[in-house]
């Protein structure tokens, strides 16, 4: 195609230079030879037969002069027309080729991104730590290269999580962690925690919560972490540092809590359903509807917290501090047990009858 497409403007170009030179000589002798013919037809003699000969040339070379520039025109138009297909077809073919380069180099990519997601898989069980510390930030930068194993790289994180750090509820023979004594929690499980801390906003990316149910987290360090939509359920989490950690939409239920920090933790509709919170800081906290169901909260502090709409019916507020507490409805308190034996401003302790220290609750589960 392009070689017929090569002729045809060969063959434009060489009628070009034959026909505009044959036309300028075609014009030349008509203007010397016509008017002669034509006089000496006449029959005119002298002057009068000069000024009708030259009228006669006048006239030929202003027709071929006319012609001649019209052709011209016509063949610069034509000119500009093949120049024009010649860019239009030479786009197309840079496009074409853009879009072939864009295909190979994207299956490369490919490639290169299934070879770099199945060696990280094969680190996770080398016995080095460093190995292993190397696949699970491979594995996070994976995730943010691609965007259809991201989901599959979260969910063998937290495989690895649950597999290599259980945490047995109520007891924890695996890792002996009766003794309260802070024990630090196992880097490569850390790191793990650190990579799930920082992806993305799972409220439109993940349709499930990410599972590190009954996982050993004691002492795990998470502050502002993004755990939004976490299955905490049945894990340990004592002495973990969560300050403002987003845990909103996360369950807790069964959770080991104890002596944690989640100062100004955002925990709007979290699941506390029967986790131990035993001794831990929440000042400044977000529990607006969260579920506190037999929530042990003895000894914890909870001043500033926010408990709009949250459910604390059962929950143990034994000697609890709820000092400056915000949207704290009596009603929510008197649901729940040793809630005579907590502490609130002055103000407060008016509003659901405490007198001086000491009320009779109204609730004798």
């Amino acid at each position: 195609m392009n070689k017929t497409k090569g002729s045809n403007k060969f063959l434009f170009f060489l009628k070009l230079e034959l026909i505009l030179p044959l036309l300028g000589l075609s014009g030349l002798l008509t203007a010397i030879f016509l008017p002669r013919w034509t006089v000496d037809n006449a029959k005119l003699t002298g002057t009068k037969r000069l000024e009708v000969a030259n009228a006669y040339r006048v006239t030929i070379i202003q027709g071929f002069g006319g012609l001649f520039f019209l052709s011209t025109a016509y063949f610069t138009w034509r000119n500009l027309k093949v120049a024009e297909g010649n860019l239009t077809t030479a786009q197309n073919k840079q496009i074409a080729d853009a879009k072939v380069a864009e295909l190979n180099l994207k299956a490369i990519q490919d490639k290169q991104l299934t070879e770099r997601f199945a060696k990280a898989v094969d680190m996770l069980g080398h016995q080095d730590i460093h190995v292993r510390l190397g696949a699970i930030y491979l594995l996070e930068r994976i995730s943010k290269d691609s965007e259809q194993d991201y989901l599959q790289i979260m969910e063998i994180l937290t495989a690895y999580v649950r597999e290599k750090s259980p945490y047995q509820y109520p007891h924890n023979t695996v890792n002996n962690l009766e003794d309260e004594s802070f024990v630090p929690l196992p880097i490569d499980i850390q790191a793990v925690l650190t990579v799930i801390g920082r992806r993305k906003d799972p409220e439109t990316e993940e349709l499930n919560s990410l599972d590190l149910s009954g996982s050993n987290l004691r002492g795990a360090k998470l502050g502002s972490a993004n755990l939004k939509k976490v299955d905490f359920s049945r894990a340990n989490l004592s002495y973990a540092y969560l300050v403002e950690a987003e845990l909103e939409n996360s369950i807790f239920d069964k959770a080991v809590i104890k002596k944690a920090d989640l100062t100004e933790a955002k925990l709007s509709n979290a699941n506390l359903k029967d986790a131990n919170l035993f001794d831990s800081i929440l000042n400044g906290a977000n529990l607006t509807s969260a579920k506190l169901g037999h929530t042990n909260l003895s000894y914890t502090s909870l001043d500033g917290v926010n408990f709009k709409d949250a459910y604390l019916v059962v929950a143990n507020l034994l000697e609890a501090h709820l000092y400056k507490a915000e949207n704290l409805d009596p009603n929510q308190i008197v649901k729940a047990i040793n809630c005579e034996k907590a502490h609130y401003d002055p103000e407060f302790r008016k509003q659901i009858g405490l007198r001086n220290t000491t009320i009779t609750s109204t609730n004798n589960l």
